[in-house]
């Protein structure tokens, strides 16, 4: 499960020297940001990656990319990410435990299960 948007809107670098990267001049010392949230919708890794589909993953054929940014990589990685999936496993467990019945209702009218 990734989360559509990062909890920080970018990270700022500095370039070291001059380079191009695709057809872009950035002098020594400008400083580049990297959208996290806009790394998280890039259609070239996610397949229709502005359309909210619960039913993405449900089926078990695929799995959700795991190089999302939502709380970054490597060394820098965000620390409180351990927390986060942590608490999201517990709430699930217990919205599971305690909620007899749970569904989305779709927009177009569609009635909840029973009724």
């Amino acid at each position: 499960m990734g989360l559509p948007h990062a909890p920080i809107f970018g990270t700022l670098r500095f370039a070291r020297e001059d380079l191009v990267f695709k057809d872009v001049e950035f002098p020594a010392g400008a400083g580049v940001s990297g959208l996290h949230t806009a790394a998280n919708f890039d259609p070239a890794f996610y397949d229709n990656p502005l359309e909210f589909d619960i039913h993405r993953y449900a089926d078990g054929s695929r799995v959700p990319k795991p190089n999302h940014l939502s709380f970054g990589f490597g060394v820098p990685v965000c620390i409180g990410s351990y927390l986060a999936r942590i608490e999201l496993q517990v709430a699930f467990r217990l919205l599971a435990e305690r909620v007899r019945e749970l569904w989305i209702e779709a927009r177009c009218g569609c009635h909840s299960p029973g009724s």
